[in-house]
């Protein structure tokens, strides 16, 4: 059975619910940083929280734990989903949170508690496949990068699986995002 936590809490993913007023769901109010465990470590563990945290800060969202915390919640969470000796992919999930009385709090964002999941799931078994052969990439143009605010990994990830959906129909594993003008932005 997979775990996950949420809220300061680890409990059975199937358990794990979120409010249907919380404005990462209503309206992709949230940021979200991905990364890989070898053998049940968290790499550049660091940095990504602390551009998890930048980018909340913009949002006005407190993540309510520190890096040390944090460190501690991953290591209970590899051991209660048996990947402490194995390799997995970890999501760090903070959104707004929200309540029927506070869907959207304008004034006073942190009148309503954020919301925040991390999931631990094993990785994929052909991701080691692709490290030995490599995989198909296609370049996706400007219409496919993140809009409004690139600079912050937010929960709005529509032409992100726009671009994935796009790659997978050109049998590509991956989708290269560029700006205009060409430049490079990520995959």
């Amino acid at each position: 059975m997979m775990h996950v936590f949420l809220n300061d809490r680890i409990v059975p993913a199937d358990q794990a619910m979120v409010s249907v007023f919380d404005g990462g769901f209503l309206y992709g109010e949230g940021v979200y940083t991905t990364l890989r465990l070898y053998r049940g470590r968290p790499a550049d563990l660091a940095a990504h929280w602390d551009r998890l945290v930048r980018h909340a800060q913009a949002l006005e969202l407190d993540p309510g734990l520190d890096l040390d915390r944090l460190g501690t919640v991953i290591g209970d969470l590899a051991q209660a989903n048996g990947l402490g000796a194995t390799d997995g992919r970890l999501r760090i999930t903070l959104s707004r949170g929200g309540d029927a009385g506070h869907p959207v709090p304008l004034t006073d964002p942190g009148a309503v508690p954020p919301t925040l999941v991390i999931t631990l799931v094993p990785v994929a078994p052909e991701i080691e496949r692709w490290q030995q052969a490599g995989i198909s990439a296609v370049v996706l143009g400007p219409a496919y990068a993140r809009s409004h605010f690139p600079e912050l990994k937010t929960l709005n990830g529509l032409t992100t699986i726009l671009a994935q959906r796009q790659a997978a129909r050109l049998g590509c594993q991956e989708a290269i995002l560029t700006a205009p003008g060409g430049r490079l932005l990520e995959g």
